[in-house]
């Protein structure tokens, strides 16, 4: 892939990028940083891109895993310290951290059984942070279209996460 190329595809979605690293990280330079490094594994990866991808989304995905494994790093790191200086979280805050965890992943997992067209539409939306107008020229679909879906999507998530949880709470 030319240079050209390359920045005519990823470029744009530059900001969306920045947006995505600020909230990850919530700080500017470190988004700065983690954007430049996103577009640079981008550019190393270049030649060997599917042919048929969407920038955006491949963009974002390989943003989070970039910013997760630096956590992972970071924290691998921090082990190092003496053992009079770590700090033990309480159970309360453990088991929230738990909770939360099982929680995102069942919602994942829920979205997974969805219809095509309604994960692939919430998946947009509300995991990557898509614009409508930006599922619209992806998809095909129309607003009403997308609106629909994802209100079925949702809807549909919500009353199955309430079920499961009620039967979670009955059974402890």
């Amino acid at each position: 892939m030319e240079a050209s190329t390359f920045k005519q595809i990823f470029l744009p979605c530059s900001s969306r990028l920045y947006a995505a690293a600020l909230r990850l990280t919530g700080n500017g330079q470190a988004a700065e940083d983690l954007v430049q490094d996103t577009l640079l594994r981008l550019w190393m990866k270049r030649d060997a891109l599917p042919p048929d991808f969407n920038a955006a989304s491949y963009s974002l995905a390989t943003l989070r895993n970039i910013f997760l494994d630096g956590r992972r790093r970071k924290a691998l790191d921090e082990t190092d310290e003496p053992l009079d200086r770590l700090v033990v979280a309480n159970d309360r805050q453990t088991d929230t951290e738990i909770e939360r965890s099982d929680a995102a992943t069942l919602v994942r997992t829920l979205i997974s059984r969805l219809p095509a067209r309604q994960r692939q539409v919430i998946t947009m939306r509300d995991l990557e942070g898509f614009e409508s107008e930006e599922i619209r020229r992806a998809t095909g679909l129309s607003e009403i279209n997308i609106r629909s879906l994802l209100s079925r999507a949702r809807s549909t998530v919500r009353q199955q996460f309430k079920k499961l949880s009620a039967h979670e709470c009955s059974r402890n």
